[in-house]
């Protein structure tokens, strides 16, 4: 089954990782992790955007056409899984944290929320993991539209 994400605005602060089968081709929006990968400290908007150029350039030299990332938003071109999953493990320490970004825990739980709301609107995603992004299957604009909605209800 091939998954994608759809771009959520940053301020909901979601971390959102695509997931797909060995060799897919995928397609991820990503809104910026709010935490680098080693819980690293909070960083201000001009550290946080230089700390988003690393990220991209670094998942350009491990496979990925990632673009330089726009007012704190960085996206993820079509790449097959295993590029982009090796590209990510690669350049994880390098993901910057979001100013304002609320804890690891306060994210999951938040991605549960949003999780339960999608089921709730007929979005079949699953809850996520400790730790991890939040897939979400591909759908059009019924997905879209509840992403929208779900997103601004699990806001903090």
């Amino acid at each position: 089954m091939r998954r994608a994400l759809f771009l959520i605005p940053a301020a909901a602060l979601l971390v959102l990782t695509a997931c797909g089968q060995g060799g897919e081709d995928r397609t991820a929006g990503t809104a910026v992790p709010a935490e680098g990968a080693d819980g690293g400290s909070r960083q201000g908007d001009a550290a946080f955007q230089e700390g988003l150029l690393k990220y991209a350039r670094c998942m350009r030299e491990n496979g990925v056409d990632m673009p330089d990332p726009q007012g704190g938003v960085a996206q993820m071109p079509k790449a097959p899984a295993d590029v982009l999953e090796k590209a990510q493990k690669a350049c994880e320490k390098l993901r910057p944290v979001a100013p304002g970004a609320p804890d690891a825990e306060a994210r999951h739980q938040r991605n549960v929320a949003l999780a339960r709301c999608l089921r709730e609107k007929g979005i079949d995603v699953p809850d996520p993991r400790p730790g991890e992004g939040f897939p979400v299957p591909q759908g059009g604009e019924k997905v879209l539209q509840a992403m929208r909605e779900c997103s601004a209800k699990v806001r903090p």
